[in-house]
């Protein structure tokens, strides 16, 4: 069975009737997702950091496992793939109760064949971004540091200053182009002629805002450090450019994405 492109590699009956963990993760999330604080869609349009963010008790993703967020998305953790594993069967289960309650057969669901995505400028330019600051981050790890212990010894809020920008710049530096990539991937398939643009579009102006957003504070991020490292001049100013590009380009093609209402941040 596929639903769209996604072969779904499971037994419904056999998980409905035979896995007492499935149910207990459906129970869970149907609670979850139903308490009184929770704003739907909320984190459809953040920036995954929810260290950072404020807005954790109204989203259901976060309520659904709230213990250190590090343990749990620790990839080579054995954990993680159990959890994810679980929660993926317990999608499935409730995609097919949802269409039996709809009378669908999910054997009738036609295979979808995704038309093919051509990359746009503003994907190859924020890919080039990414690329470009992991190696600088990389590379530069000896010179924060040094600038850490040189500035610290005068003021230690700097020294988090300093820490926190470049903390920044590597919590958005894959962040960015995977957003673009999906403002960006356009499947006018699931739309009606009739639709009107904000309801047609609601995914890519969300996605186009939060990337902004980020490209943004990667910004600020890297015009904070040239202070303090103006011997990188060259290369900040190269990862700049970079992003000024494509924070253009993605305004060309979404110009009302600022505008965009973020389910419970605006």
């Amino acid at each position: 069975m596929y639903f769209f492109n996604i072969p779904i590699m499971c037994n419904f009956d056999t998980m409905e009737h035979g896995n007492e963990k499935i149910q207990k993760q459906i129970e869970k999330i149907k609670k979850v997702t139903s308490g009184k604080d929770i704003i739907s869609g909320i984190h459809n349009y953040c920036d995954r950091w929810c260290e950072r963010c404020t807005h954790t008790k109204h989203c259901s993703v976060y309520q659904m496992d709230s213990r250190n967020v590090d343990e749990i998305s620790d990839m080579d953790n054995q954990e993680f793939w159990d959890t994810l594993s679980l929660n993926m069967a317990a999608s499935f289960m409730m995609l097919h109760q949802m269409m039996e309650e709809q009378g669908i057969d999910p054997n009738d669901i036609p295979n979808y064949e995704e038309p093919e995505h051509i990359e746009t400028e503003a994907e190859k330019t924020t890919k080039e971004y990414s690329n470009k600051i992991v190696k600088w981050l990389n590379s530069n790890t000896e010179t924060f540091k040094d600038v850490m212990l040189r500035e610290g010894m005068e003021n230690e809020a700097m020294v988090l200053a300093i820490d926190d920008a470049v903390e920044v710049l590597h919590w958005y530096s894959f962040f960015i182009h995977v957003k673009c990539h999906r403002a960006m991937h356009i499947n006018d398939d699931f739309w009606d002629e009739g639709d009107d643009f904000e309801f047609r579009y609601h995914d890519n102006l969300g996605s186009a805002k939060i990337t902004i957003i980020s490209i943004n504070r990667s910004m600020e991020s890297l015009t904070f450090l040239l202070k303090y490292i103006p011997e990188q001049e060259s290369e900040i100013i190269d990862l700049l450019v970079l992003l000024e590009k494509s924070k253009k380009l993605i305004t060309k093609r979404w110009p009302t994405a600022m505008d965009f209402k973020r389910p419970g941040f605006d």
